[in-house]
């Protein structure tokens, strides 16, 4: 089950779930559409899987909450499954309250936050501590937290402890174009992110970003996505804003650029930037959850606590073409060692299984 149907959360659930058809089990899922949900989102699911669309929205709806739980409930019942993965903060909360509600079988249930909303730092404080508190409440009605990051582990475990495991995210490798670096154009160092026009990849810090090099005419920034329709760059020099691009494309982009920036003020395990890295790109991220986990400082990229280190590491990296080389390829050697789906299948057919150690 998963609320959060769009951007890195649709692509993890997609791999998640044809992962399993592929093991030969009987899978179904239940999601609901978001804006920037794609129309043709079903093409990335493998034609066996299931699907079972239910009336949830983001924010908090008591009314459109509560026929949610009653129709996940209905949808419990129904199919009677042996394991249930709940994925982002609302699919949490409202499908093991739909779990505790089916007499019978005891389900196995398991939840991947992809990025605990509590984290959000574009909300009060006081709303951060509402949404806290929902997640402890969600823990006590049972489950298994699945985190996908060392970081997000460590969020998890202020809610409950002793019921957490780890399970990286991954990427298809296979599709992923590599940078061809024997053609790059030292004229011109590009410069961009991917991801949706919003608070939390934090386009005000890029714009900043952009604004030390606006009198530079051989560096060049992209933002590969969109999604905030009503926001605009105050600068028109030296970005492209491409808006949204059929995956093939975006990642075709994505492997054009020199340098991979990543603003987020939080996440749970960017699949841009282990993008990225498959495609030989170093990357400058924030220092924030999920983006850590990702990056070798020094080696694969850089983690930058402010916009000061982010400039500087960016310096670092548009005045050395060797440097930039050489940690592409130390990213690229270690993303395609540790986030391929081979692992990914590893890691979920033992969790299923019952074969995992509790942190």
């Amino acid at each position: 089950m998963v609320e959060s149907f769009a951007g890195g959360v649709l692509t993890s659930v997609s791999q998640l779930c044809n992962v399993q058809v592929f093991d030969q089990n009987d899978v179904f899922l239940a999601y609901s559409m978001r804006q920037e949900t794609p129309s043709d989102f079903s093409a990335k699911l493998d034609p066996r899987i299931q699907t079972i669309r239910i009336n949830l929205v983001r924010q908090i709806a008591p009314y459109r909450d509560l026929l949610g739980l009653f129709e996940m409930r209905k949808i419990l019942k129904k199919v009677n499954p042996d394991i249930l993965h709940l994925h982002s903060s609302k699919a949490g909360l409202i499908g093991r309250l739909a779990n505790r509600m089916v007499l019978g079988k005891k389900i196995k249930v398991f939840y991947s936050p992809r990025g605990f909303g509590f984290l959000q730092l574009n909300v009060r404080s006081l709303k951060q501590l509402m949404y806290f508190y929902i997640e402890k409440f969600g823990t006590n009605l049972g489950g298994i937290t699945v985190a996908c990051s060392a970081s997000e582990a460590k969020e998890a475990s202020r809610l409950r402890k002793n019921n957490i495991i780890i399970i990286e995210n991954a990427v298809d490798t296979d599709i992923i174009p590599k940078k061809d670096w024997s053609c790059e154009q030292t004229d011109v160092i590009k410069i961009g992110t991917v991801g949706r026009l919003c608070p939390q990849k934090n386009p005000q810090m890029f714009e900043q970003l952009v604004m030390n090099y606006v009198h530079r005419d051989n560096v060049a920034f992209c933002w590969i996505g969109g999604g905030n329709e009503g926001f605009k760059f105050q600068t028109q020099k030296n970005i492209t804003l491409t808006g949204w691009l059929p995956r093939e494309d975006a990642l075709t982009y994505l492997s054009t650029l020199d340098i991979y920036i990543q603003t987020s003020l939080w996440e749970g395990m960017p699949l841009s930037v282990i993008e990225a890295m498959v495609s030989g790109i170093p990357a400058v991220v924030t220092d924030v959850v999920g983006n850590r986990d990702v990056i070798e400082h020094g080696r694969t990229g850089f983690i930058a606590r402010n916009l000061k280190e982010m400039v500087d590491y960016v310096d670092l990296l548009t005045n050395d073409s060797k440097l930039r080389m050489e940690m592409g390829q130390w990213a690229r050697d270690s993303a395609l060692e540790r986030f391929g789906l081979h692992r990914l299948r590893q890691d979920i057919t033992q969790l299923y299984r019952g074969n995992y150690s509790i942190l």
